[in-house]
C-alpha cells in the first residue's frame, strides 16, 4: 500500500515539474529548426526580404530640425530655431500616459504644415522623412550656403506591456522601429512569456487593428508587422504554465513541497496501520 503511494506521489511530481518548466523551444526568439542545425559558415543560411516600411508624415507629429551650412552664424537665422530630437537611442517616458509636457519640435499642423522663421509655412505632410529633408534642403538653398538639413520623427512612441522586463512607453528617434527592437529596449520578455503570441495593436485612420505575431519564428523578418508604426501598443500574455510556476518560484522550493507532502501522507498512512494492529 504505502509503495503505491510513494509511486503515484513520484508519478505527480514528475507531471507537475514538467508543466511548470517551459522548455527552451517556447522562449529561443526567431528559430527555424532546419536553418539552426546547419553548420556555422561564411553564407548565409537563409535569405528574407524585408517589408520595409516609411513613416509619412502626418498632423500632429512633432518633427526636429537641425539645419547647418557654411553661411556664418551671425547670418544663419535657421541655428537660433534648429531643434535636435532625442538622438537615436531609446528613451522610457515617466509619463507613460502620454507625451512630457514640453516636447521639443515642430508640430505637424492640420493642413500638414510647419511655420519655419524667415520662410512661413512649409508642407511636410504625407512625406517621409527622407522626402522632407529634401524638400526643406531645396527651399534653404535660396537662403544659405550648401545648406544640410536634418529632420528627426521626435514623438515615435510604442508602449509595452504585460510579460516584459519594463513595462511602459517609449520613444525612439529612429524611423524604421522593429519590433525586436522593441522588445529588446523593454530589456526582453520574460521566461513565462507566450511568445508565440505576442499582441500588437494599431491604429489607422480611426480604427483599432489587433494583430498576432510569433516572435520564436524567424519568418516574422519577412512580415508586415516586423516594422512598428508610431503608438503601436504591443501587449504580451503568459504561458498557461504560469498558474503553476507562481506557486514554485524554484525547483527546491518545488520538491521541498513535494518530499514534505509524501513525509506526511507516508507518517499518516503507518500510523494509521499501526492503529489497526
Amino acid at each position: 500500500m504505502l509503495d503505491r503511494i510513494r509511486v503515484y506521489l513520484l508519478i505527480a511530481s514528475v507531471v507537475l515539474a514538467s508543466y511548470a518548466c517551459v522548455p527552451n523551444r517556447k522562449i529561443v526568439y526567431l528559430q527555424d529548426r532546419q536553418s539552426d542545425q546547419v553548420a556555422a559558415s561564411d553564407e548565409a543560411v537563409k535569405s528574407m526580404k524585408l517589408q520595409t516600411y516609411q513613416h509619412r508624415l502626418q498632423p500632429g507629429d512633432i518633427v526636429s530640425v537641425q539645419i547647418s551650412s557654411l553661411t556664418q552664424e551671425q547670418f544663419n537665422v535657421f541655428n537660433k530655431q534648429s531643434i535636435s530630437g532625442n538622438g537615436g537611442g531609446f528613451m522610457m517616458m515617466n509619463n507613460v500616459a502620454g507625451l512630457p509636457p514640453s516636447f521639443p519640435g515642430y508640430t505637424i499642423a492640420p493642413d500638414g504644415s510647419i511655420e519655419l522663421m524667415a520662410v512661413g509655412p512649409v508642407k511636410l505632410g504625407g512625406l517621409s522623412i527622407t522626402e522632407a529633408q529634401a524638400s526643406l534642403k531645396k527651399i534653404m538653398v535660396d537662403y544659405l550656403k550648401d545648406p544640410v538639413v536634418e529632420v528627426k520623427l521626435v514623438n515615435f512612441t510604442y508602449t509595452l506591456l504585460g510579460e516584459v522586463a519594463r513595462e511602459g512607453t517609449f520613444i525612439t528617434g529612429q524611423p524604421q522601429m522593429t519590433i525586436m527592437q522593441a522588445i529588446a529596449a523593454a530589456n526582453g520578455l520574460t521566461e513565462i512569456a507566450d511568445y508565440s503570441r505576442v499582441k500588437i495593436i494599431r491604429h489607422e485612420n480611426g480604427v483599432a487593428k489587433v494583430f498576432y505575431v510569433n516572435v520564436l519564428e524567424d519568418n516574422i523578418i519577412s512580415s508586415d508587422n516586423y516594422f512598428l508604426r508610431p503608438q503601436d501598443v504591443i501587449v504580451v500574455a503568459p504561458l498557461k504554465a504560469r498558474n503553476v510556476r507562481q506557486y514554485f518560484s524554484s525547483t527546491n522550493s518545488f520538491f521541498s513541497i513535494i518530499t514534505g507532502a509524501a513525509a506526511v501522507v507516508t507518517t499518516f498512512l503507518l500510523l494509521n496501520e499501526r492503529l489497526r494492529d
